[in-house]
């Protein structure tokens, strides 16, 4: 995992057990887990949304995929225990 996967698997796993998208965003603005350049700050003509915001909607998806998030409901994550294992790992 790059950076700011990590980052965002450790606000889910700190602020858990379910993370709001909108709550991973907060966090990563306030620059507690990961710090943003002015790339990730760029506005997309998709949907009006940040750049950064649509890595971390991909990054959440891809996450999924690898079982360490699930999607509770839409715009809704929590961690699994293999999530949980790689941030225990890390820290």
């Amino acid at each position: 995992m790059n950076n700011l996967a990590t980052a965002i698997l450790k606000i889910i796993y700190d602020n858990g057990p379910k993370v709001m998208t909108s709550q991973i965003y907060n966090a990563l603005e306030r620059g507690d887990y990961y710090r943003l350049l002015d790339h990730h700050l760029a506005k997309t003509v998709y949907g009006g949304r940040l750049a950064y915001q649509h890595e971390v909607r991909s990054y959440l998806s891809n996450m999924v995929k690898d079982g360490l998030t699930e999607r509770l409901v839409r715009g809704v994550y929590g961690i699994t225990e293999s999530g949980k294992k790689a941030i225990e790992n890390k820290y």
